[in-house]
């Protein structure tokens, strides 16, 4: 099972609008409450992104990471309600429930229902950021089924270890909304991205493996064009990405076509995203070599292998055993420019066929000389 991780998750800049993608705006009034119910605000809870924690190393959150966290969310996969707590320290109650999740932008964001515990955390103690608890691959204990990434909660902090976190507000500041989606029309939306995303991916390997590019080649620039899409919910933006993919498959081809070793790929992304990196380079040209390699190795095993059940069956006939050793040699010899790796057994057979043909004849017009006649034939 995989282990709980606490992250305090760095945030990066965020483009004001949600990169052409529609949606609804509401304007949260300043102290959010429902006819005296707890006060609920929206706050961020993590975002898109590659970290490192010297408890963990690297690790990334990805789109389809907080789509398994929204989706376990809505299922109540967890099986209780989940709580913010203080410092990570459940035991001392909860600071608010978790009412809904959404995703907006590259950032996983929480309505939550504060306590008077995490509204005194907040406006007296300073408690001002968030850090994430969640599962990367949560197992339930009943049925040991893994369900993917899961939010198990997050806890209120004071000195996160990433910073630039979005802080938390009780309210909301002043002419400045936050941009909301309506769960609903958010989880439509992101069907229609994720199909969009698969299209174009599909479309690309379509093209690269019409340049006659091997599929040891393709996965590398398609794992690499995915995680790029992954930054944009605009097509133009997409189709863009997907577009210099393209044209690096292209120079890729081109180059390999004409027997370049020193192969240069340049992938210059307009937007953010993971490019093609020079590792990626490296790996598709060691791909590319162990490839050929193998091959190579295959087209030799497989001509090898013909070679012999070409002997074989000449070495076993009766037509071939009168003629000795070393014109079964000959035979064999004579035919061995004929066979490549691509011919079938039944191939291979009707050849060997021939010639012990020609060795029965050969046997027989010995013979016949042998008793006195010219030029002989028959039997």
């Amino acid at each position: 099972m995989s282990a709980s991780r606490h992250f305090l998750l760095q945030a990066s800049e965020v483009p004001s609008t949600l990169d052409g993608v529609r949606c609804f705006v509401c304007t949260l009034p300043k102290e959010l409450s429902l006819d005296g119910e707890a006060p609920k605000t929206w706050v961020t809870v993590t975002k898109i992104g590659t970290f490192f924690d010297p408890r963990y190393g690297e690790f990334e959150i990805t789109r389809p990471m907080l789509l398994q966290m929204l989706d376990n969310f809505s299922k109540n996969t967890y099986g209780q309600e989940i709580f913010l707590d203080v410092a990570h320290e459940p035991s001392n109650g909860a600071a608010a429930k978790f009412i809904k999740l959404a995703i907006e932008g590259n950032k996983l964001r929480a309505l939550l229902a504060w306590t008077p515990y995490g509204i005194e955390a907040i406006k007296v103690r300073g408690f001002r950021y968030l850090s994430a608890d969640y599962y990367d691959n949560y197992v339930d204990n009943e049925q040991r089924a893994q369900h993917g990434a899961l939010l198990r909660g997050a806890g209120l902090t004071i000195r996160p270890a990433i910073k630039f976190i979005d802080p938390v507000q009780l309210s909301e500041p002043d002419g400045s909304p936050p941009t909301i989606l309506h769960p609903d029309l958010q989880n439509t939306l992101l069907q229609e991205i994720q199909a969009m995303w698969k299209e174009l991916l599909k479309q690309l390997s379509e093209k690269l493996s019409a340049m006659k590019l091997s599929a040891e080649m393709i996965k590398p620039l398609t794992d690499a064009a995915e995680k790029s899409l992954s930054s944009t919910t605009e097509k133009t933006n997409a189709e863009a990405i997907i577009a210099q993919f393209e044209a690096a498959g292209k120079t890729l081809s081109e180059q390999i076509a004409g027997g370049a070793k020193d192969i240069k790929l340049s992938i210059d992304l307009t937007q953010p995203g993971k490019q093609l990196s020079e590792e990626d380079i490296l790996r598709i040209l060691a791909t590319r070599d162990q490839t050929a390699a193998a091959t190579a190795k295959k087209l030799a095993e497989d001509k090898a292998a013909n070679v012999k059940l070409l002997s074989d069956i000449i070495n076993s006939s009766n037509a071939a055993k009168e003629l000795g050793d070393e014109y079964k040699k000959r035979m064999i010899e004579e035919v061995l420019h004929f066979i490549t790796p691509e011919l079938s057994e039944n191939e291979v057979k009707k050849l060997a066929e021939i010639q012990i043909k020609h060795g029965k004849d050969l046997a027989i017009a010995r013979q016949l000389s042998g008793k006195g006649f010219s030029f002989p034939v028959g039997t």
